[in-house]
Parts: structure tokens; C-alpha cells; sequence
């Protein structure tokens, strides 16, 4: 025998019709905006619409129930009741349409919903709102409602099917109640696209793609997630994906998944795309030749810039757009067989997932006559100390009366005061580089730049003074004070050896001290050695020193 949403029996209609007529007296028409009171007085309940036909006409459905009521729903009562029409709403919502089996035999009344599916305090869009027998809001067999709205934790719209009110909309708040005894989910209700979401561009190596939402009710907020050939693309989870070469050859496809507070998370997924096709490599900057074109002169092939950035590149140099036998380097020096003619390279670049590139420079001008060549390379010779001059020698030339011209160069900054083959080394120097640009030139040939050096560390001569203080017996304190010619105090050490023992000595600021002990009275020698510095120089120096020895103890008499 079928099971009522209360235990109220047919047999009862009298009571029933009596207790709709007070229903009918408690809840207030919507149009009035009142609601029904509690005891205490305080709002319990809005009522926000009444009747099959009030709640249609206002926009708030009943979902087809006023014709399908005749019917039970998992082995209810048919008609106006609680336990009915919320069976037939979670039937619409996709549930099953036989009885579930946590509904046992006996057990259909709204009070034994609860306990039989389980429940916890969290109203969600769908859920079933459900009160214990004989609270408030329930009779003596419990109640559920449909949960059609949730305004808040302590807030939602419900709607119900009543003996004697027939159908219902209400508000209801958790602060004045009656607020349910709990909520069962069932068949709370998800998000659903009702238009699946797209793939926008052409799926192509290093071609963005980008996602479309689609069209959800209600609308949402989405996340996403992309696949290759129906596999998770790891990190794949924001609107756009660019394919890579693990892609290529794979159809592609986006999942988005939507999510609103009290409702259910859906999702939805894209058609495939086509096969990723190879990606195409663009060039930024084209290759170039760096160089002179001369016979014997040495040319640099500048590859250029692609995106992406390619896994090999090859070169292969051309004269006059043949091909040359073995130059595939990155540098080539032309020799007399491609005298007067241009020079070009061909750059061929492979990415995997990137169909192959091929490049080619623009042409240089013909290949020139012999330059002006150094046979032995010069330098810069000289000590380099300050006060000291430096002689700049290109070298052996050929031709051998090539004109040189000369600027000194400090740190690499040109001296343009230091034109001629010699410098005289200045405090300026000390602790730079030192270097000259040479130009070479002759009638006939090509001019030639040289720069000869650097030659680095530049130092100056230092001084040392000794002083020492001889006050005690067998003891001498000593402080030694090194100089430099650009007012810098060194930094260092300073080793002493008197009396056949060595004292380090380091300096702070330039000056050190020591005290000696433990020596023989008398005239000794003292040598100080200065080890220099990256600025200075070794510098050594010998001084006497006159050791005191102890004052013999004077005897008085006793009388």
C-alpha cells in the first residue's frame, strides 16, 4: 500500500479540510507583502505566492505538478502532499523514477526522509528541505519542501505541496524560522550547459587557441582544462593554450566546468579540434654576413632570430648563389677563387613540431683585394710603472711601409691627448689596462685597425718608512708606514726579520705595528720587506736598532 507525506488518512479528509482552512487563514496573499507570525511574534515565514494558478501567473512554477499530481511518485500518495510532489521534482531533476531504496516499506512518511537518505545543515539549490515530526513547520509525520533558491546560509525560497493549501512558494529565515531540520541531497541541481562550450582558432603548433564558457544555466564561474587526444594536458587549465610539439598531430579539446555557490559544479566539453598541424617558424631578425668581403679576410655568419628559438641551425655559404664545397661554418675566409664575387649564406633552421625554415641573406658586396696584413704581431712594450714610457709596435706589415697612426686607450676609453707610438705610464693608470689603437694605412690596400694590448696592471713604486721605539729592555716597537704616489694608503702585508726571526706585520690603511720582544740588547739590524699590492710594488728597507738591555738593580747599604 502506498505511503502518505503525513499519516494523515483518507479517512480523515474532514480533519484535513479543517486544517486547510487554517492554513488558508495563517498565510497572507504575496500581493500584501506580510508573512505568517511565530508565537513570539516575530517573522517566521514569507509567503510568497499561493495556488497551482497565483504562483504560474507570478513566474513562479509549480513545474508541471498541478496536471501530474494524479500520479504517485515513488509509491506516494498522489495529490496534494509534501512527500509527492517533492518525489516528482527530484524525478524532473534526473533522479530515478522507482523508489528509492533508503525509502523502505513503511517508511514514506516526510519523517523518516532524513534518517533514510541523510542529511546535513547545507541548503543547496535542489536539495530537499526537510523537518522532524512535531517541530515547528511540520505536523506529526514531518514535511519537505523543494528548495528552490538559496539567498544565504540562513536564508532560502522553498516550494510545497500541502494537504488543504494545495501549492505554495515561501521565504524562509533561519534567525525567525521555522527553519528546516536539516537538507537532503538527493538530486541537487547542477549547473548545465545549454550550449557546449567552443574552441576558437585552428589548432596549430605555437598557435594560440582560445576557449569559449558556452552558455550555462544558471551562469557560473568557470574554470577550464585542456586535452590532447583525450589526454590531461598538465597545466593546461587557463582560457587560451598555445599546442606545443607534444601536441602535434592531436586533436584538441577543452572541458569547462562552472560553479555557483548552493548548486552543484557541471561541465561541458568542446568538440575536437582537427589534428594539430605543424607550427610555422618566423623569422625576427634575417641572417647577415659580419665582415669585410676581401680575399683572406675572415667572414662571421650572423644566424639571425626566429620564434621560437630553433633546436639546430646549419649554414651553408654561397658565391654568387653557389653553393661553396665545405664551407659550413659559422665563419669562412674567402680565398682567390671567389675574387669580385658576392657572398651570401643560407640558414636552415628545425624546431620539432615547426615544418623546416630556410633563410637566406642579402648578398655582399664583391670580394675585395688583399688587405694590408700583419706578418709578426707587436704589442705593447714597457715596464709598466708609473713615471715609466710605453712603446706601442704594430708589428712586421705587409706591406712594410703601411702609415700607423696611434691613440692611447685607458680601460678602453681613448686618450686623444696620446697620439704618437710612445706613453708615459701616470698615477691615473695604476691598477687599468692599457691599450693603443693602430691604424694602418697604404696606398692600394684597404685600411687596417689594430689595437695592441691591454696590458694591465699598472703599478706604482711605493715607499716604506720604518720607525722604531726602543724604551723597554729587549723590546722594540715598531710601525711601519707605506706610501703610494696617488695619496692611497696600500692595503698588504709587511714582513720583518730581526735577530733571525720573521713578524708579519699587515697594514690597515697603510701603516702597521708590531711589538718585538725577547731580544738581544744591543745594535741590530732590521729588515722590513713591503710584499706590494695590486697597485704597488715591492719595496724594501734595513734600519739599525740600538736594543736596550735591563737596568742592573742598585744595592742600598744597611745601617
Amino acid at each position: 500500500m502506498p505511503l502518505q507525506s503525513h499519516r494523515y488518512q483518507r479517512p480523515l479528509q474532514a480533519l484535513a479540510t479543517l486544517l486547510a482552512g487554517v492554513l488558508l487563514a495563517l498565510a497572507l496573499p504575496a500581493e500584501s507583502g506580510m508573512a505568517e507570525q511565530t508565537d513570539a511574534g516575530a517573522t517566521a515565514t514569507v509567503v510568497i505566492c499561493q495556488g497551482f494558478d497565483g504562483c504560474q501567473s507570478r513566474g513562479y512554477s509549480h513545474q508541471g505538478y498541478k496536471t501530474a499530481k494524479g500520479s504517485m511518485y515513488w509509491n506516494m500518495y498522489s495529490g496534494v502532499n509534501c512527500t509527492n510532489y517533492v518525489a516528482y521534482r527530484m524525478i524532473k531533476n534526473g533522479g530515478s523514477a522507482t523508489r528509492p531504496a533508503q525509502l523502505k516499506t513503511g517508511k514514506g512518511n516526510a519523517e523518516y526522509w532524513g534518517p533514510s537518505f541523510g542529511y546535513n545543515a547545507t541548503p543547496m539549490v535542489g536539495s530537499i528541505a526537510w523537518w522532524k515530526a512535531n517541530v515547528p513547520g511540520a505536523g506529526s509525520a514531518g514535511h519537505v519542501a523543494y528548495v528552490e533558491q538559496v539567498i544565504s546560509a540562513t536564508e532560502i525560497v522553498i516550494s510545497e505541496s500541502n494537504y488543504g493549501s494545495e501549492f505554495s512558494w515561501r521565504r524562509i529565515s533561519k534567525s525567525a524560522g521555522p527553519w528546516p531540520s536539516g537538507f537532503i541531497h538527493y538530486k541537487d541541481v547542477a549547473l548545465k550547459a545549454t550550449a557546449a562550450p567552443t574552441v576558437v582558432g585552428t589548432a596549430k603548433v605555437g598557435v594560440p587557441l582560445r576557449a569559449t564558457t558556452g552558455t550555462w544555466t544558471p551562469a557560473g564561474t568557470y574554470t577550464y582544462q585542456w586535452y590532447a587526444a583525450g589526454h590531461t594536458i598538465v597545466g593546461a587549465t587557463a582560457s587560451t593554450f598555445t599546442p606545443g610539439a607534444g601536441e602535434l598531430g592531436k586533436a584538441i579539446q577543452v572541458r569547462v566546468t562552472a560553479a555557483r555557490a548552493s548548486y552543484v559544479s557541471g561541465g561541458s566539453s568542446s568538440a575536437a579540434t582537427a589534428a594539430t598541424a605543424p607550427g610555422t617558424q618566423t623569422v625576427g631578425t634575417p641572417p647577415s654576413i659580419d665582415g669585410t668581403a676581401q680575399v683572406d679576410q675572415t667572414l662571421t655568419a650572423s644566424l639571425g632570430d626566429y620564434t621560437p628559438k630553433p633546436a639546430s641551425t646549419t649554414v651553408q655559404w654561397l658565391a654568387d648563389g653557389a653553393p661553396i664545397p665545405g664551407a659550413t661554418g659559422p665563419t669562412y675566409k674567402p680565398t682567390q677563387d671567389v675574387a669580385n664575387e658576392r657572398l651570401s649564406i643560407v640558414v636552415t633552421t628545425t624546431t620539432p613540431g615547426y615544418t623546416t625554415l630556410t633563410t637566406t641573406s642579402a648578398p655582399t658586396d664583391p670580394v675585395l683585394a688583399p688587405d694590408i696584413t700583419v706578418a709578426q704581431p707587436g704589442g705593447v712594450q714597457g715596464k709598466l710603472l708609473v713615471g715609466e714610457t710605453l712603446t706601442a709596435d704594430p708589428g712586421v706589415l705587409k706591406p712594410s711601409d703601411a702609415k700607423a697612426t696611434y691613440v692611447w686607450m685607458r680601460d678602453g676609453q681613448q686618450m686623444p691627448a696620446f697620439t704618437g707610438p710612445r706613453y708615459v705610464v701616470k698615477p691615473l693608470d695604476i691598477g687599468k689596462k692599457i691599450s693603443v689603437r693602430v691604424q694602418l694605412t697604404h696606398l692600394g690596400y684597404r685600411s687596417k685597425a689594430l689595437v695592441l694590448g691591454p696590458v694591465g696592471g699598472v703599478k706604482a713604486p711605493s715607499g716604506l718608512e720604518v720607525r722604531v721605539a726602543t724604551t723597554r729592555a729587549r723590546t722594540a716597537l715598531v710601525k711601519v708606514i707605506v706610501t703610494a704616489p696617488d695619496s692611497r694608503r696600500p692595503s698588504g702585508n709587511v714582513w720583518l726579520k730581526m735577530q733571525g726571526k720573521k713578524h708579519l706585520v699587515r697594514l690597515v690603511r697603510g701603516v702597521g705595528k708590531v711589538r718585538l720582544t725577547g731580544l738581544r740588547p744591543g745594535q741590530r739590524r732590521l729588515v722590513a720587506l713591503y710584499m706590494g699590492d695590486a697597485r704597488t710594488t715591492r719595496v724594501k728597507s734595513t734600519v739599525t736598532v740600538k736594543v736596550r738591555g735591563a737596568q742592573p738593580v742598585k744595592k742600598t747599604k744597611r745601617g
